[in-house]
């Protein structure tokens, strides 16, 4: 993901940068065709935040990256977050207030899914705060992960306006990253309180949403330590180097020594919850996302 992000922000403040992510469900319901087997032995391929957007201009949608003939099979946007709050903007809300959501690529998603069987289409991701920027709340670290959470719900339940923006890929990704800024200070046990408040707090509230956390094995490590265990969390990495985009698509997680994901908090690609590989091309994130994993829906 781009650390790229404007914010207003209640008081002074330095400007702010954010990461582009990205989580994956499939919806059930009457109706909806059950999604096909995803080619290269059980993964999907698609793009978050910014884009890109599909090669082709029509239904059903090419994945843009890495040859052609793969399916356009998910996109992931920032539906809000800690950064955007504001006295405008008072629960975070992204969509229209943000680069890191496509509209049209979400659509485009939503069309391969519903309408062809292909891919997880449209999921979700909030920018998250740690406990040393609590946006004027004066919340302990894990209240204001719980007032997060609450926030980022209310943005995908209002933004998804009882189905009329579908969002099938049922994974609230907690965008976790940049130690030494966004709130995340020294103290593991404090960042992780703040996790908790918010991991907690989504899976009580029993809608059908299931938290994850976007992260690199790297930074969790610092923001998180001695604190950095989530076995049964969904995770979302990126590559240790972005320079590069991998030709052919991938057909796993370690795809070679030097470009390969590295996932964290106890996890590697074989884990139950190891969900996604992010790698880049330019300024373009692409997606690798694992339909061998009982993802959640």
């Amino acid at each position: 993901m781009s650390l790229r992000v404007s914010r207003t922000r209640r008081r002074a403040a330095a400007p702010a940068c954010t990461a582009a992510l990205t989580a994956l469900v499939l919806l059930a319901g009457a109706g909806v065709p059950a999604a096909a087997f995803a080619e290269n032995t059980g993964f999907w391929y698609g793009a978050d935040s910014g884009g890109p957007g599909p090669a082709n201009g029509s239904p059903p949608y090419q994945e843009p990256s890495c040859g052609s003939g793969h399916a356009y099979g998910g996109y992931i946007g920032k539906i809000g977050g800690a950064d955007l709050v504001s006295s405008s903007n008072p629960h975070g809300d992204g969509p229209g207030h943000t680069f890191a959501w496509n509209a049209t690529d979400a659509a485009d998603a939503n069309t391969d899914h519903f309408g062809y069987g292909r891919g997880v289409g449209a999921g979700g991701y909030w920018m998250m705060f740690g406990p040393n920027d609590t946006d004027g709340t004066g919340d302990s670290a894990s209240a204001w992960g719980r007032q997060q959470a609450v926030w980022a719900l209310a943005d995908w339940q209002s933004w998804y306006d009882g189905g009329a923006h579908q969002m099938p890929y049922r994974i609230l990704w907690m965008d976790v990253e940049g130690p030494g800024s966004f709130g995340w200070g020294g103290n593991g046990s404090a960042n992780r309180q703040v996790l908790n408040g918010f991991w907690d707090y989504v899976t009580s509230a029993k809608q059908g949403i299931a938290p994850g956390v976007y992260s690199t094995n790297y930074q969790w490590g610092v923001i998180m330590s001695g604190k950095t265990g989530i076995a049964n969390t969904w995770e979302w990495t990126a590559q240790v180097s972005r320079a590069n985009s991998p030709s052919p698509c991938p057909d796993n997680f370690s795809e070679s020594s030097s470009f390969y994901a590295d996932f964290f908090g106890g996890q590697n690609s074989g884990s139950a919850h190891a969900a996604m590989w992010q790698w880049s091309l330019g300024n373009a994130d692409h997606d690798q996302i694992d339909a061998n994993k009982s993802l959640p829906d």
